[in-house]
């Protein structure tokens, strides 16, 4: 103390310092305490987000297990199933009749030749055309409801102007069988009779007039196979009688010949 009684003043001072030095350690445990704490505080979270992901991981790794035997059993019922359906198209395959492998277009067979309904055409020419209508249409293998369509595509003149009649009337069958019944009917008709003319045309009284008649007596009626015509000028054409026009419902039939003695006879129309 001082000679008057108060505090020295370096005491005073020592005093204060212990004071701060105290407070400062309190500050510091404080410190080191709530770092600590922090630490602590650090660690459980860490921890727990170390336990979170973990569980997560664990739960992933289920899933995907789950998910990868899910898709292997899919697998292999498609795959069975797939088997099955294979083996099904097979057996349905083998149980169906066997049929010549489709034509292509390097050796399709070439069209038949159009049938016109010509008088020049035979009779022999149509059926031709039916039998290689036929076999073409079976050669392509096409659909037979289509044959009758397809064989409008190889007629002109004549018999395409029937078969467009026919078609818009409603009377054009469906079936191949009709169809060629119906055309062999219209047409071989015609072209019989117009052979039958063409032949009567081309007679000449070559010899006499039993060897000119011998060709055509299934023509002439037996009433008139006999006698003698009084008619002694130059005989015309056999196929002039066959003319609606000429001699009415009947013609009188003779050989061509500039001369000479003939037998006239009357022969219906053919």
């Amino acid at each position: 103390m001082n000679r008057d009684g108060s505090p020295d003043r370096e005491v005073q001072l020592e005093q204060e310092l212990d004071n701060l030095r105290a407070r400062a350690r309190e500050e510091l445990d404080d410190l080191r305490a709530r770092a600590n704490e922090a630490v602590r505080d650090s660690q459980q979270a860490a921890a727990d987000a170390r336990s979170e992901a973990e569980q997560m991981h664990a739960h992933a790794t289920s899933e995907f297990a789950r998910m990868t035997e899910e898709h292997a059993q899919q697998t292999t019922a498609l795959t069975a199933q797939a088997a099955a359906s294979q083996s099904a198209a097979a057996a349905a395959a083998a149980a169906l009749p066997q049929h010549a492998p489709v034509q292509t277009s390097r050796n399709r067979p070439g069209k038949p030749s159009k049938f016109l309904g010509d008088k020049k055409q035979g009779s022999e020419t149509l059926h031709t055309w039916i039998f290689s209508t036929e076999l073409y249409l079976r050669l392509t293998r096409e659909p037979e409801p289509e044959w009758v369509p397809l064989a409008g595509l190889l007629l002109g003149g004549d018999a395409l102007r029937w078969y467009e009649t026919r078609s818009k009337s409603g009377e054009l069958p469906n079936d191949w069988t009709t169809f060629t019944r119906d055309l062999t009917a219209m047409f071989e008709a015609v072209n019989s009779n117009k052979r039958a003319r063409d032949k009567l045309a081309a007679l000449y009284q070559k010899g006499s007039t039993t060897d000119v008649l011998q060709p055509v007596q299934q023509y002439i009626p037996a009433d008139q196979r006999h006698g003698r015509s009084r008619s002694k000028r130059p005989l015309h054409s056999w196929a002039q009688a066959t003319r609606p026009d000429r001699g009415g419902a009947e013609g009188t039939h003779v050989a061509k010949a500039g001369t000479g003695d003939c037998r006239a006879v009357r022969l219906p129309h053919l």
